[in-house]
């Protein structure tokens, strides 16, 4: 038996070394200089109450952060969150080859074995470089018809409950939609959700309950925890993360097939699978059933949330404003005289300017990645210089230099609320983009600082996907349907309450619902 003081010694030194760690993080490191909380500064547990127990609540922190200390705060005792629009482009281009932060990326159990949580530069780019084409705007373009069909099956759903008199679920119809297009590039069996009787709203609540685990992630491995417990288990706990599981094993033998047939496929499309199997550009360790499981399923899951949180925004803001909902209405009448049943594609709906403002406008108020996208410069420092304060000679700036393995982070968002660069930031205004005759400077300014894709080698790789979905469905959507108001829907069901990478609305809302004429 261990003696009750060497227990006690033990304790104390424990005790002292953790309050050594924490006296040096408030006085001694490198970043003690940079203004913020001491609670942020000493401990990572101040991320872990906010965004593991509050539920992805960081980001209004940090907001309030710089209203209270300016543009750059300590967000943790080894990373900086800055909101200055000129550093964007240091931080997110395509020449510096910044690392990604792992223990951030860990989206996929912590391996960051997918293109998106992928830590090196140079790895990134060969994993990139093998999908890349399947999301290329000429192989989106190639399958549009695709796209229509499942688009088609979802208007065609909301007519018949219009003519029934019943409201139609645009969150959970969009995620069905925006799923069963992805699935239909990333694996050889697609999904149907757009089948559901009530689009798949029990799997989509449950992929809501998955996404605040990735918070978790972070310090506890969950999701390694989840993998060990067996189907069965699961489908007496929660049936609904049972057939999650049951999908991902399925995804998994799909993997080991496509690997056998060396990416080759006789009589099917191919796939994202394929492309990675038969990739030249992937080593041998990046061509495994798992990690290739891995990477069809982070773009199934990229390709869902985002695109479908932004439609159902797109909708509510065009609804709740009927002299913006009658200019798009008439735009869309006056393009084409066929029937309002005929879906028109994509380069038809591309062209019309104020669809396109309307477009561009719910990626600025919605933006489609909430979160920060915390960079490490793992070999050299970097420095930032405030802006400067007063005027004149009298004006004021700081320069912070951060050592290498600092994490420095932004966030998209923080741009486009910023109301230097989009005045007024907090109304729906698409007009905005349609000044660039009158004001072509400050047109400039929004174009430069509009991000909801990132940039650089780092922007989203389903970019040209996202665009030709949302023309599709915004544009044939409100043709379609003449008479369509929103239904026991209000501004707080598309308010962001919670930051899970992507923006997601308060626990007790039911997203936006929409009645429309049969």
């Amino acid at each position: 038996m261990v003696p009750t003081s060497l227990l006690a010694t033990a304790f104390v030194a424990l005790f002292l070394v953790q309050l050594w760690r924490i006296v040096q993080r408030l006085f001694f490191h490198p970043l003690a200089s940079v203004p913020g909380p001491k609670l942020a500064a000493a401990s990572t547990l101040y991320e872990f109450y906010w965004n593991a127990v509050r539920g992805g609540k960081l980001f209004m922190r940090w907001e309030e952060m710089h209203q209270k200390y300016g543009p750059i705060v300590r967000l943790g005792p080894d990373e900086v969150h800055i909101s200055d629009p000129a550093y964007w482009d240091v931080l997110y281009n395509s020449t510096n080859k910044l690392e990604k932060y792992a223990p951030f990326y860990c989206f996929d159990g912590g391996s960051n074995a997918t293109g998106v949580t992928t830590v090196k530069h140079e790895v990134h780019r060969k994993r990139r470089g093998a999908i890349s084409k399947f999301l290329s705007a000429a192989n989106v373009s190639r399958l549009e018809p695709h796209t229509h069909v499942h688009l088609k099956k979802m208007l065609d759903r909301f007519a018949e409950l219009g003519r029934a008199g019943k409201p139609c679920d645009c969150f959970n119809a969009f995620r069905s939609l925006t799923m069963d297009v992805i699935s239909t590039i990333c694996e050889p069996d697609p999904r149907h959700n757009l089948d559901e009787p009530d689009f798949a709203a029990a799997m989509h609540r449950t992929l809501r309950t998955a996404a605040r685990t990735m918070d978790v992630q972070k310090f506890i491995p969950i999701m390694q925890i989840m993998n060990f417990v067996p189907i069965a288990v699961w489908r007496y706990l929660d049936p609904e993360v049972a057939k999650l599981m049951e999908k991902r094993a399925v995804l998994l033998d799909t993997a080991k097939k496509v690997l056998a047939e060396g990416g080759q496929p006789d009589s099917r499309e191919p796939t994202v699978l394929d492309a990675i199997a038969s990739s030249d550009l992937l080593p041998p360790e990046d061509k495994t059933a798992a990690r290739m499981a891995f990477e069809a399923e982070m773009v199934l899951g990229a390709g869902t949330e985002t695109t479908s949180n932004t439609l159902g925004n797109l909708v509510y803001h065009v609804l709740s404003n009927p002299a913006i909902h009658s200019r798009l209405r008439a735009e869309l009448q006056s393009c084409s005289a066929t029937p309002p049943s005929h879906l028109l594609d994509f380069r038809t709906l591309d062209k019309l300017p104020y669809l396109s403002a309307v477009i561009q406008e719910t990626l600025r108020v919605a933006s489609p990645v909430s979160g920060r996208l915390p960079r490490v410069n793992p070999t050299s420092p970097m420095t930032y210089t405030t802006p400067g304060t007063g005027s004149g000679a009298h004006q004021q700036q700081k320069t912070y230099t951060f050592p290498p393995g600092t994490v420095m982070s932004m966030s998209p968002r923080d741009l486009h609320n910023n109301p230097a660069i989009f005045p007024d930031p907090q109304r729906f205004v698409p007009e905005r983009w349609l000044a660039h005759e009158a004001d072509p400077e400050r047109r400039r300014v929004m174009d430069r600082y509009w991000v909801p894709f990132s940039r650089g080698s780092r922007n989203c790789v389903g970019l040209e996907l996202a665009k030709q979905e949302m023309c599709l469905v915004a544009g044939n959507f409100f043709r379609r349907f003449a008479e369509v108001e929103l239904f026991e829907t209000t501004e707080r069901d598309v308010r962001v309450e919670h930051d899970w990478f992507a923006p997601y609305g308060p626990a007790d809302s039911k997203g936006v619902w929409v009645k429309v004429g049969g």
